[in-house]
């Protein structure tokens, strides 16, 4: 299954479960901790900012119970043109 990402206001996020399954990674400037499942290594979650300075996060769909990433909408991002 690909990385899908959907984002939300970083105040509206709660982590019900799984906190003592995760660990931080961060990288370049170190400024942004990214949370990666310790058992499998996949990405659940990092904090982002929008264009317009709004605080959100980016979560891996594939990690959400009840959501099914094939019945949502894609957009197929170039991640190497960032």
């Amino acid at each position: 299954m690909d990385f899908a990402l959907a984002f939300a206001p970083r105040d509206k996020i709660v982590l019900k479960s799984g906190a003592g399954n995760l660990t931080e990674f961060t990288f370049y400037r170190h400024l942004n901790k990214h949370s990666f499942c310790k058992a499998c290594g996949v990405q659940a979650f990092a904090p982002t900012v929008a264009k317009d300075g709004t605080l959100r996060t980016a979560m891996n769909v594939n990690c959400l119970d009840g959501v099914d990433q094939r019945a949502l909408q894609s957009k197929p991002v170039d991640g190497r043109s960032f």
